[in-house]
């Protein structure tokens, strides 16, 4: 029989282990980092008027995710594995030398694993260069950037376990396939830089890194910058994102490079965050309109351009809206490297390019072709595809109505058919007015 000093010890353990989930309704310990607003919500009995069958379930993950304590535990467990083990304690946070993290997401491109194919790198320059031509009939300018991943401009704070590869990255084996009139290469730019250019607990580039790509955006755009910087200071309190992971319960902060101006702009959206989805600004001493298709990566680029332009729009939005380059002077793709896969993933919304009739060149009429159609817009979206010899490169898709009009399909087999697998297969995507007919369509390639 257990002696009563072992049976108090029990109960002691049991006590203090009920501890954070008994003073849930009592006391409210909330973490810093913004990822936490994602935890499991409270479950309803009732649930639009209805049982709940799920309840039981839904409760365990509610309980699991907002225990009281969590987060410390989450970051002594985190503290004790960088710190002794020098590694991470989340699989999407690499804990590198000298006090810097890096993002799991782009060990593909840092070791040469899983890299895009020489097919889909040129499939994506087709895609830019079709946008380009868009944009420039519509008579604005045209810049694609990219943003380098930390690990390409730092790769000497990586892990010593995480070699290099020689290979070249995704983002080394496009460059040569973009038109040096719209490509802004960062790459050297920031690899030159003297003064650090990326945080050391966060996946992106300082504001100064911003800046820098900023001003090599607007050497490419022959453009004078109509603001000055009245101060620059470097303060710790920058709220790094790989930081949060790791440790979601402390204040712990980043250096981070801050700006004075002596000009400023106005938002005319409800700005909430950098974060938004779309945001638009006006600034009283800037000239022109320009758009921006951005990732996170553009968030510090905001300050900068919105100060630059008269008008100023900011779009997080996929598909890109490039249909609004027809009431811009410029429109800029920022993209990071480790997302340059993602251009193959859903065609940006724009008028088809009309092609004049090409006879004479080696066209194959596609056979068994699956069509789809979506309004958007005021466009009507053909996507779809067809079957082909995996082993055929395709440079050129295009889509002939009935009525003898041509017009030029991204090389895009939209991510939203949900297919199993690619193989075999080419796909197909453009945007029509939908007042054209859309029988007895032909698709051809070459």
């Amino acid at each position: 029989m257990k002696t009563m000093g072992q049976k108090f010890y029990i109960a002691v353990f049991l006590m203090i282990s009920c501890i954070p989930v008994l003073t849930m309704p009592f006391v409210k310990f909330e973490g810093s980092y913004t990822v936490m607003s994602n935890k499991a919500k409270k479950p309803e009995v009732i649930s639009g008027g209805q049982l709940n069958f799920q309840y039981f379930e839904e409760l365990n993950d509610y309980l699991a995710d907002n225990f009281n304590g969590r987060e410390a535990l989450i970051e002594a467990n985190a503290t004790l594995m960088e710190n002794i083990f020098s590694t991470s304690a989340d699989s999407q946070v690499i804990v590198g030398q000298n006090d810097w993290l890096y993002f799991s997401a782009t060990l593909h491109d840092f070791t040469g694993k899983n890299l895009l194919t020489d097919i889909e790198i040129r499939q994506i320059a087709k895609i830019l260069s079709l946008i380009a031509e868009y944009v420039q009939s519509e008579g604005a300018k045209f810049i694609f950037t990219v943003a380098p991943n930390k690990n390409s401009i730092y790769p000497e704070n990586m892990p010593a376990n995480y070699l290099a590869s020689n290979q070249l990255t995704n983002a080394q084996q496009l460059t040569p396939y973009l038109d040096p009139s719209y490509y802004v290469d960062l790459f050297k730019i920031l690899d030159d830089s003297e003064e650090i250019t990326y945080l050391k607990r966060d996946s992106h580039w300082n504001n100064y890194g911003a800046y820098l790509g900023f001003l090599a955006i607007m050497d490419k755009l022959e453009l004078e910058t109509n603001f000055n910087i009245l101060n620059k200071e470097v303060r710790q309190e920058f709220e790094a994102d790989l930081e949060g992971m790791l440790y979601p319960a402390s204040g712990h902060f980043d250096e981070q490079v801050y700006y004075t101006f002596d000009t400023d702009f106005e938002f005319l959206t409800r700005f909430k965050t950098v974060e938004d989805i779309i945001i638009q600004t006006e600034s009283p001493t800037g000239t022109n309109r320009m758009i921006v298709f951005r990732d996170s990566f553009g968030n510090a680029l905001l300050d900068f351009f919105a100060r630059q332009f008269e008008y100023l729009e900011f779009s997080r939005a996929v598909p890109y809206q490039v249909f609004n380059a027809a009431e811009m002077d410029y429109v800029v793709i920022e993209i990071v490297e480790r997302n340059l896969g993602n251009l193959l993933q859903t065609a940006p919304i724009m008028p088809s390019i009309l092609r004049e009739s090409n006879f004479d060149q080696d066209y194959l009429i596609a056979e068994n072709v699956t069509f789809n159609f979506e309004e958007r817009n005021d466009l009507k979206q053909v996507y779809g595809y067809f079957e082909i010899d995996p082993q055929i490169e395709v440079e050129q898709i295009e889509l002939i109505l009935h009525d003898g009009s041509i017009f030029e399909a991204f090389p895009i087999l939209e991510s939203k058919l949900n297919l199993e697998s690619s193989e075999g297969i080419q796909g197909f995507s453009l945007y029509l007015s939908p007042e054209l007919s859309f029988e007895n369509m032909i698709v051809k390639y070459r």
